[in-house]
């Protein structure tokens, strides 16, 4: 009984040993796959997002423009009325959040780009970053 339950405790432990040798020629075999697609998918992802965040600075800075024209055409504009008035804070306060939206979207989106610029043309940097933060 003994010699018997030995006999399967060996035969469960070479499956096991096998298969774990299974596992890793596996996964020997599809890490330089995976690694490829995560610096694609890296790559993509800060190209699209710089591309967001650029049009939203775009779009700021127009109504930047717009709202600065108008304020200053209000400012210098001879006859002072009340509507006047508020539509010129209006068109500040409007200058003041595109502003703010502008300038920080504008940094971001450039340095999302500069991300996706360097999964372009160091992936292995990229990689070693990631291997990096994991380990931490």
């Amino acid at each position: 009984m003994d010699d018997e339950l030995k006999a399967k405790m060996l035969q469960y432990l070479e499956s096991i040993e096998q298969g774990v040798q299974q596992a890793g020629d596996f996964a020997k075999a599809e890490i330089p796959a995976v690694a490829s697609e995560y610096v694609h998918w890296y790559m993509f992802d800060s190209f699209i997002s710089a591309s967001v965040l650029l049009l939203i600075s775009s779009l700021s800075a127009w109504l930047l423009f717009l709202s600065g024209k108008k304020a200053f055409s209000l400012l210098v504009s001879s006859p002072k009325k009340n509507n006047d008035f508020d539509f010129f804070m209006l068109c500040l306060m409007t200058f003041l959040v595109s502003a703010c939206v502008a300038v920080p979207c504008f940094i971001n989106g450039l340095l999302q780009a500069r991300q996706g610029y360097k999964a372009a043309v160091a992936p292995r940097v990229i990689i070693l970053e990631k291997i990096q933060e994991l380990t931490k």
